[in-house]
C-alpha cells in the first residue's frame, strides 16, 4: 500500500500550516530517508540546504518527530534592516491517506515556536482537510495520480504500544524506552477492533486476560487488568524501522526489567510462575514466552533475535539451530519473512540430544545420541516442514550423514553399511535404487546378482548428483555425475552408477563441491580434482583435473576442508566474478582460502570493495591484503577447528565454539547489495546467549549448527 507524505511547517506568528512545494518536498524527503540510514552522524550534518530557490532555508533533522527550518534574514541592498524576521519554524513530516483529515495540535515554547505535540497543554488545534495539504490534482489528472506535494514511500505498519508506567502523572513524561510492543497476534486483534470502531476488545497476554478500551476518535486507549490501568497508543512505522536494530537499542532499558513484557505483571508479584530468559537476554514468565515460541513469532521486545528459552538448553545437551532460505521447509521452523528467509539462528525446539547435523540445498538432517535419523525439507515430491524420524533405520544406529541437492547418504549398523535414498539423478544413489525416503536401500559395489555391499564406511559426502564414501582403511569411493571429472576417476564420463575406487593415498575425509571435490589424506595433505576454472583447485592455474592433484603448500598438515556449493541450476551473471572457492584449516588453527574472491568470501581485503582478487593458491586469512598490502590480522588470535563454504559465504568455527563468517553472512547463497562483509564477524546471537557451537553444516541455501549451552 502506498502512502502519501507531505512536509509542512507551522508559522511562528500566525497559527497556520505552510506546505512545502512539490520539488522542495521531494528534496527534503530524499535527504530525510538518507539520514535515517545513519542517524549517528554529527548533528551539524543532519540537515538539507534548500538553496536560493527556497529562501536559502535549511531543514534540520532531529531524532524526535519534530524537525525545524532556519531561514537567514534578508536585507534590502544598502540597508541594515531585515526585510522580515528570521524564519525559524517547526517542521513536521505528515503521513496520510488520500482521504479524511488530520489534526495538528500545537503550543508555543519560550522562543515563540509553534511546536506540534501529541497531547496536553494544547492552546489551539488546527484541523485541515488533506486536499489542502496537497495541491489539487487538476481536471486532467488521472484517478491514480499522486498529488504533486506527495512523496510515495514504503508501506507503514500500525503498531500498538503500552506504557510500563501505571501512574498517569508519570506517563506524560515517558521516554521512548517506556513503551513496549504487543506480540504480533495481539497487535492484529487490537488493530482490527480499532479499525472496526469497537469500544473495547479482550485479549490474553500469556496467562493474563486484558481489556483494551478505546478513546473515541483517538489513537489512545486504556489497558485494564485487575483495576490496573496502562496507557496504550497507536503509532505507524515502516517495516524497516520496526525491525531495525536501533529499535532494540532504544528499548534497552527493558532488558533487565522486573516486568514480564507479555503479561505485564511484575515478577515479584507472581512468585509461583517460573521466569525464563531468551537468547536476547530478555526475561519473561515461562508460560508467557512459550506461547510466543510455539507461534514462531519474534521476541516482543527486540523483534530481531530468535526465541530460545534458556531452560530448554540444558548444559552439554546437543541442539540444532538453522537460518538462511527455508522455502522448502529445510529450516525445520517457520520463523521466516515473506520471502521465505530467516536471517538469524533459530532453535528447532523438538530436537534434543543430538550428535551430528548435515544439510543439502533442500534437505536437512540430524542424528541423536541413540543413532536415530531425523530429516526435513523437500525429499522427492514430499515436503516435510517438521523433523521426521526415518523409521526404517530405527533398528540400526546411524553414525554418519551426508545430504546432496536431492539425495541422502547415511552410515548405519555395526559393520558401517552405507544406505542411500532420494532422487537417483545420474546414478548418485548407486546400482540399487530406493526413491522412498522411508525405505533406504543399501549401497553395493556392483549390480550383479552377487552384489558386494560397501562396508566399514566412516564418512560420506554428497553434492550436485554425486556421492562419495570413505572407509576405515582410507579407501575413497565416488559415483554419480562426473561432470568436469569431479569423481576423480581420470575421465569425464557423464555419469558413473557403480561406486568406484579413486586412485589416491589413504584419506580420512572428503568434501564435495558443486563441480569439484577435495579430500584430506591421513597425513594431512589436501588433494583436489574437478573443475578448476576459478582457481579453486589451488594449482596456480584455472585448469580442470580429472584425477586427484596434491595441493603444493608447506602450511599443512590440515584438519578441515570445505569445497563450495551453489544452488541447482544456478548460473552466475556474466562478468560478475562469481565462482567456486575452497577453505581449509591447518593443525595450528589457521584458515586458508583460494579460488573466486567475489563479495569478500576469501577474506583477503582490508576494505569493503568489489574489486576482484582471486587466489590461485592458498591465502592465509590475516595475512597481507590484496588492496592495501598490509596485514589484516583477521582471526590471528583465534584458533579455528572447522570451516564451511557456500556460494556467497565462508564460515569458520573456533575451538571455543564461536561461529565466524564473511561474505554474505546471513544468506549463504543469496547476495544482497551492501549486505556482505570482507572480514570475519562472529554470529552475535549465539555468542551473546553463551551457546557453544560444536559443528557447522553449510548448504547452498542455509546453515545448521550443532550447539549446546555453556
Amino acid at each position: 500500500m502506498s502512502v502519501l507524505v507531505a512536509w509542512v511547517s507551522l508559522n511562528p506568528v500566525n497559527p497556520e500550516i505552510n506546505v512545502y512545494p512539490p520539488h522542495i518536498a521531494t528534496k527534503i524527503e530524499e535527504a530525510y530517508l538518507g539520514w535515517r540510514q545513519d542517524m549517528n552522524i554529527a548533528p551539524e550534518l543532519a540537515k538539507i540546504e534548500l538553496g536560493s530557490a527556497f529562501y536559502d532555508a535549511t531543514v534540520h533533522f532531529s531524532r524526535t518527530s519534530f524537525h525545524c527550518q532556519t531561514t537567514p534574514a534578508q536585507r534590502f541592498p544598502g540597508t541594515r534592516i531585515p526585510s522580515k524576521p528570521p524564519g525559524y519554524r517547526s517542521v513536521q513530516r505528515i503521513v496520510c491517506r488520500q482521504d479524511g483529515k488530520i489534526s495538528l495540535k500545537g503550543k508555543p515554547d519560550e522562543i515563540g515556536e509553534w511546536r506540534i505535540v501529541d497531547g496536553g497543554g494544547t492552546l489551539f488545534e488546527i484541523t485541515v482537510p488533506i486536499t489542502q495539504l496537497v495541491t489539487s490534482r487538476g481536471d486532467s489528472a488521472g484517478e491514480d495520480d499522486e498529488p504533486p506535494h506527495a512523496v510515495v514511500v514504503e508501506e507503514l505498519l500500525p503498531i500498538w504500544l503500552w506504557n510500563k508506567n501505571t501512574d498517569y502523572d508519570i506517563v506524560h513524561r515517558s521516554k521512548e524506552t517506556d513503551w513496549g510492543f504487543y506480540p504480533e497476534s495481539e497487535n492484529k486483534v487490537i488493530e482490527n477492533a480499532w479499525q472496526n470502531k469497537e469500544k473495547e476488545v479482550d485479549i490474553v497476554l500469556g496467562t493474563v486476560p486484558l481489556t483494551i478500551i478505546f478513546s473515541p476518535n483517538s489513537v489512545y486507549a486504556r489497558q485494564i487488568h485487575d483495576k490496573k490501568e496502562r496507557l496504550v497508543k497507536r503509532v505507524t512505522m515502516s517495516k524497516a524501522d520496526y525491525e531495525t536494530q536501533s529499535l532494540q537499542n532504544s528499548l534497552e532499558s527493558l532488558r533487565f526489567s522486573q516486568l514480564c513484557s507479555i503479561c505485564l505483571e511484575e515478577f515479584s508479584a507472581t512468585p509461583s510462575l517460573p521466569v525464563a530468559t531468551t537468547t536476547c537476554s530478555h526475561k519473561f514468565h515461562s508460560l508467557c514466552i512459550q506461547q510466543i515460541v510455539d507461534r514462531h513469532e519474534p521476541c516482543p521486545i527486540c523483534r530481531h533475535h530468535p526465541l530460545v528459552i534458556d531452560q530448554q538448553l540444558e548444559k552439554g545437551i546437543g541442539r540444532v539451530f538453522s537460518w538462511g532460505i527455508g522455502s522448502y521447509g529445510q529450516l525445520g521452523h517457520k520463523n521466516l519473512d515473506k520471502s521465505g528467509v530467516c536471517e538469524y539462528p533459530t532453535l528447532i525446539n523438538e530436537l534434543t540430544d543430538l550428535v551430528d547435523v548435515a544439510c543439502g540445498e533442500m534437505i536437512s538432517g540430524v542424528i541423536n545420541k541413540n543413532g536415530e535419523l531425523y530429516l526435513w525439507g523437500k525429499i522427492n515430491d514430499h515436503i516435510l516442514f517438521r523433523p521426521t524420524l526415518i523409521a526404517a533405520l530405527a533398528n540400526f544406529k546411524v553414525t554418519s550423514l551426508a545430504i546432496g541437492t536431492s539425495h541422502v547418504l547415511c552410515v548405519a549398523g555395526p559393520s558401517g553399511n552405507l544406505y542411500s535414498f532420494g532422487k537417483n539423478t545420474n546414478g548418485c544413489l548407486g546400482p540399487k535404487v530406493s526413491t522412498d525416503f522411508q525405505n533406504p536401500t543399501q549401497v553395493y559395489t556392483d549390480s550383479s546378482e552377487n552384489q558386494t555391499p560397501i562396508q566399514n564406511i566412516i564418512q560420506v559426502a554428497c553434492s550436485h548428483h554425486a556421492s562419495a564414501a570413505v572407509t576405515s582403511d582410507g579407501l575413497l569411493y565416488t559415483w554419480g555425475l562426473n561432470q568436469f571429472g569431479k569423481l576423480g576417476l581420470g575421465k569425464t564420463d557423464e555419469s558413473v552408477e557403480i561406486p568406484t575406487l579413486v586412485n589416491i593415498p589413504p584419506v580420512s575425509f572428503v568434501s564435495m563441491g558443486t563441480d569439484y571435490t577435495g579430500a584430506l589424506s591421513m597425513t594431512g595433505d589436501i588433494w583436489l580434482w574437478g573443475s578448476g576454472k576459478d582457481g579453486n583447485l589451488g594449482t596456480n592455474d584455472r585448469l580442470d583435473r580429472s584425477s586427484p592433484v596434491r595441493l603444493l603448500t608447506s602450511d599443512g598438515p590440515f584438519i578441515s576442508l570445505s569445497c563450495s556449493v551453489t544452488p541447482r541450476g544456478y548460473v552466475s551473471p556474466k562478468d560478475s566474478g562469481e565462482g567456486a572457492h575452497t577453505v581449509a584449516v591447518n593443525t595450528q588453527g589457521k584458515v586458508f582460502t583460494w579460488g573466486s574472491s567475489h563479495h569478500g568470501v576469501l577474506g583477503n581485503h582490508a576494505n569493503h570493495t568489489q574489486i576482484s582478487a582471486d587466489e590461485l593458491a592458498p591465502y592465509q586469512i590475516g595475512g597481507f591484503s590484496r588492496d592495501t598490502r598490509e596485514k589484516t590480522n583477521y582471526l590471528s588470535e583465534t584458533e579455528i577447528v572447522q570451516v564451511g563454504a557456500s556460494n556467497y559465504s565462508t564460515f569458520c568455527l573456533s575451538k571455543d565454539g564461536v561461529v565466524y563468517s564473511f561474505g554474505c553472512t546471513h544468506f549463504p547463497s543469496l547476495y544482497i547489495e551492501n549486505n556482505w562483509t570482507h572480514k570475519p564477524v562472529s554470529e552475535g546471537t549465539l555468542t551473546d546467549a553463551k551457546i557453544v557451537v560444536q559443528k557447522i553444516a553449510v548448504s547452498a541455501n542455509h546453515v545448521l549448527v550443532l550447539a549446546k549451552s555453556s
